[in-house]
């Protein structure tokens, strides 16, 4: 698993560039930009709720895929998911932005959008918390690929890490926004239409390859349905 985490931290930190376009002016917007340790503070509350949240849809992810590996499909839901990323990258950019707005118009999310509100407003630090905590519940293109490489985890705990991971890789270039220059910000956006590109092909590829099972030690190593087999000999 040591390079899909590899990957989930890449992914996370090449998408941080895509999240200073999306999330930046959030970040910007929390109070305490004339105190440089209270705007700190606020920032690592909001993105630990956000990691959290993000820990937690991938655990509950690596349950749904730990049933497949029970029932002997790690496999093909590797390679499926991998395919399905690969296909994603290559779909036009106002397909893309066509399905996430739909996502977005869902009745769930318009309920997650009118609580962030209400906890924004409330301008204090535990509030912040569950801010960041509903942030990591909107649509995003970019969960939704890391996700996806959640679901096929493996387990419980691979898929919570690979999501807590990724998070984490996101947050410092938004920890930063706020002491980085405009002009900075606009090189650093300009680069994930390449490294973003690049980490969730590479992302992709990884579990072709982990689902081929080749033998390869780490990359592709070989999958045994132990657990299938000896469920279905005890009967």
């Amino acid at each position: 698993m040591i390079p899909l985490f590899t990957t989930a931290l890449i992914l996370g930190l090449a998408g941080s560039l895509h999240c200073i376009g999306m999330c930046g002016p959030l970040v910007l917007s929390l109070p305490g930009q004339n105190s440089w340790g209270a705007q700190i503070l606020n920032n690592v509350t909001y993105h630990t709720g956000r990691v959290l949240v993000y820990g937690i849809l991938g655990a509950i992810l690596g349950f749904v895929g730990q049933s497949f590996t029970f029932v002997g499909l790690q496999q093909p839901l590797s390679i499926g998911i991998g395919s399905l990323l690969l296909i994603f990258l290559f779909l036009p950019k106002k397909l893309k932005l066509k399905l996430e707005a739909k996502v977005g118009n869902t009745f769930i999310s318009q309920k997650v959008k009118t609580a962030w509100g209400y906890f924004f407003r409330k301008q204090s630090r535990p509030a912040f918390f569950v801010v960041g905590m509903l942030n990591g519940l909107l649509p995003c293109g970019l969960v939704y690929a890391a996700l996806a490489g959640a679901l096929a985890g493996g387990s419980v705990i691979n898929s919570g890490l690979f999501m807590i991971i990724f998070g984490i890789g996101t947050s410092p270039a938004l920890l930063a926004a706020g002491s980085l220059k405009t002009v900075f910000q606009k090189k650093l956006v300009q680069w994930r239409r390449i490294l973003l590109p690049l980490s969730i092909g590479t992302m992709a590829l990884l579990f072709i390859l982990r689902g081929a099972s080749l033998g390869i030690p780490y990359l592709s190593p070989e999958i045994h349905n132990d657990t299938v087999k000896s469920c279905c000999e005890s009967h």
